[in-house]
Formats: C-alpha cells, structure tokens, sequence
C-alpha cells in the first residue's frame, strides 16, 4: 500500500516549499500518494442566515461560493503544476476543495484524521522580521494540536538528504522507530543521525546530595549509557532493515551543555543538516509535554522540521 501526504496549500511561498520538498522525498524511490489539500474562505454565517428568507442574498451567496471555489482550484492547480514540474505522477496527486467547517488548522486535521495519512505537510509562517522567531498561527496549531499524527513544517528551498532525528532514549521510542521505518523506507540516499543529550548529571536531577543519591546517580548514568547502545542497535537495525545504506546511519550522545532544544537547533545549523526530526514527548524534564519539541518548532528556521 502507497505511503501518504496531506499537503496543506494557500498558494504563498511557503506552500511552494511545502509542496516542492514534498516533491522532492517522493521522487526518492519509495511509493507515494499525496493530497494537496486547500480549506476555502470561512461563509459568513449571518449571510448563510439570511439567504434562507432573502432570495437576494441567497443569489449573492452563491455566486460567492463560487468564487471561492474558483480561486480554491486555482490554488490547487499551482500546487499541482509544482508537483508535475518536480517529477511527480499525476497519478499520484489528488485535489482537494474544502469549505471552511471547523477552522483552517481544525479542518486540516481533520481531514487528516478521517482517510489517514502518514504525514501533514505544512510550510512555515510568522516570518517577518517582528516574528521571525515564532510559526504562524495556524502551522502552530497544527503542530500544538496534532496528536498522535506527523506533522512536516517546511521552511526555505531544501532538499531532504541529511537527517538529525532527535531522540530521549530513556522514553519509550518504539512510536518513533515504526514511523520512521514507515516513512524512510526505500529511501536509501538519505543519511540519518539520531541524536541524544546524556544528562550531565543525574545528583542534579534528583535533588539532593546524600550518598544515597550518589549511588542511585551512577546507577541511572549507566542505565541511560546502556539504553543509548540498545537504541543505537536497534534504531540501525530498524533502518537498515527499512532500506536505508548502513553506512549512512550514526548517532551522537553529547553531554547536556544547554537547553536540549538550543543543543538541537545548534547542532543542526553546525552539522549542516537539511531536516530535524523530534518526538511530541518523551520523559522527564528533557521532554515533557512535548516542550523541547515546541522550542525546536518555535526557533528553528530555514529547515525542514518532522514532528512524530
């Protein structure tokens, strides 16, 4: 069964590096179907009232609706000229027009939901120079309401080929492994490095300063060494398995130096990465609630960002 991607357009620049990184992983050999997915103009619901007793505003209604059906489809007509232009068969590719039901974020998900896709791609927004360092709302949304599903926010022109996939291996990561596996299978040119931050001191993390503590410290300091080899194993398995060379496959373990999603960000500006991807949560204060994956989304730019 083909792989799926719901790529949510509204025909800005954004969109285009949405759609043209899209392009981009599905010509890498793997089988894949996509959506590009447009959400019309919200009917003003006093209107959507009174046209049930004023034949004239019921005229003007309907000539709205199609108005914003038409430019809905000639959104979804660029996206797909991106698409064709990048390789991509038109078999491949569906159009989707929407009326606006729940709310632009709301109904992508939704529609998300409903005919399960393995991915949501979205272009990033908040640009400007006044929000440079935050998403705009409805990609937030998306990302802040997306449970359970994988969101892409693509933002710049990039081509996917190095990989910085950021992991807690003290949390659970089979979620992580069975998505990636899904996702990166038959990708063979991509080169993947997962990356965990080892605590820098488990006395701090427990709180207090007793032999006991000391103890008890050494003890999960070995745990966390120990389940950071049986990820690497089983992670390289995983992918290797999944179709991905060998020999483009390593993991990194720094110590804990700064705040993990900084140590992220950082290292995937330095390492010349083209693609970060981060777990919705994890386990202690590393990523509770998600929070190192909301800081990644948040600051990081000129990148493409996987959250599963």
């Amino acid at each position: 069964m083909k792989k799926k991607l719901l790529i949510a357009t509204d025909g800005s620049i954004h969109s285009k590096q949405a759609l043209t990184y899209t392009a981009a992983f599905m010509s890498g050999g793997a089988e894949w179907q996509c959506t590009v997915f447009n959400v019309q103009p919200i009917m003003s619901q006093y209107l959507v009232e009174e046209a049930k007793t004023d034949a004239a505003v019921r005229t003007s209604l309907k000539k709205m609706s199609e108005q914003y059906q038409a430019e809905s489809m000639a959104t979804l007509n660029k996206g797909l000229d991106i698409l064709l232009n990048q390789g991509i068969d038109k078999t491949d590719i569906e159009l989707v027009s929407q009326e606006r039901v729940l709310g632009l974020a709301k109904d992508i998900l939704e529609y998300g939901r409903q005919n399960d896709y393995d991915a949501i791609v979205t272009g990033r927004r908040g640009l400007t120079r006044a929000q440079k360092l935050f998403m705009g709302s409805v990609t937030a949304k998306l990302v802040e309401f997306s449970d359970g599903q994988t969101v892409w926010v693509v933002d710049g022109d990039i081509t996917p080929r190095h990989f910085l996939i950021a992991v807690d291996v003290m949390a659970p990561w089979g979620r992580l492994l069975d998505r990636l596996s899904r996702l990166l299978a038959g990708m063979s040119r991509l080169h993947l490095t997962f990356y965990h931050v080892v605590q820098e001191s488990w006395v701090e993390q427990l709180g207090t300063m007793s032999p006991e503590t000391y103890d008890m410290a050494a003890k999960l300091a070995r745990h966390e060494q120990e389940m950071s080899e049986r990820f690497r194993q089983e992670a390289t398995q995983r992918m290797i398995a999944a179709g991905i060379d060998g020999r483009h496959i390593q993991m990194l373990t720094p110590k804990k130096t700064a705040k993990i999603g900084k140590m992220i960000i950082n290292e995937a500006e330095i390492g010349g990465y083209d693609t970060v991807v981060t777990c919705r949560s994890g386990s202690g204060r590393a990523y509770y609630s998600g929070s190192t994956s909301r800081y990644v989304a948040d600051r990081l730019t000129d990148h493409a960002l996987w959250i599963v």
